[in-house]
């Protein structure tokens, strides 16, 4: 599984460690709660740049842990495992 990047200049640097587990596992569970957030929402219940944010949650993406959907200029949020869950609900 590949490492979340560093960001500098922020006071939250994520790691190879149990710091990005606990970050992702973070975003993973705001998203379960609310599914559908753009970056900018996002980053505000993280406390977060929202540039830096958006650099994260590619990376996450790229781990295949969440998906976005473009609506307008925005990328909404999405756990994978929501997204993988409707797709096999709405074959049947």
């Amino acid at each position: 599984m590949p490492s979340l990047a560093l960001f500098q200049g922020q006071s939250l640097m994520i790691t190879n460690g149990k710091d990005s587990q606990d970050f992702v596992l973070k975003v993973k569970g705001i998203l379960a709660l609310e599914p559908g957030l753009s970056v900018k929402e996002l980053a505000e219940r993280l406390k977060m740049n929202r540039q830096y944010m958006a650099g994260v949650l590619k990376v996450i993406e790229e781990q295949g842990e969440i998906s976005h959907r473009k609506v307008g200029p925005a990328r909404i949020y999405f756990n994978a495992d929501d997204i993988k869950r409707k797709q096999t609900s709405s074959d049947h």
